[in-house]
């Protein structure tokens, strides 16, 4: 069950968590009147992680309050413990979108999928 600061927030549905790469940072520089460009390497930065799902519930009110308490933790800093246990700290929260239409399966259930685009500094990539 994944969580993030803490919270169970996605204990409704298995995630898939998808690491990007750190990338190396590039300042592009042009001059009037010169052919080419400059390339002064930034260094690395940190990376994405992307974490997807669906969010399911016993009622459109609860799928909502779920969708609720995710979208208030945009913006926040915490530690991103996917479905394994694994471990992705001190990333930020950037993005929450509902990837689908909302919908009822045969069981009654509602359920939602998600997008969940986190950013992690350099500092805890290895």
């Amino acid at each position: 069950m994944a969580s993030f600061r803490g919270n169970n927030l996605f204990d409704s549905g298995p995630t898939r968590v998808v690491v990007q790469a750190a990338s190396e940072d590039i300042q592009v520089s042009r001059f009037p009147g010169i052919d080419g460009e400059h390339h002064l390497l930034m260094g690395r930065s940190g990376r994405d992680v992307i974490q997807e799902g669906t969010l399911t519930a016993s009622s459109a009110s609860q799928l909502r309050s779920r969708v609720d308490s995710i979208c208030n933790q945009v913006g926040q800093r915490g530690n991103l413990v996917d479905d394994l246990g694994w471990t992705y700290g001190d990333c930020v929260l950037l993005s929450f979108e509902l990837t689908g239409p909302r919908r009822v399966d045969a069981a009654g259930v509602h359920c939602a999928d998600y997008r969940l685009t986190y950013r992690q500094p350099i500092d805890d990539v290895s």
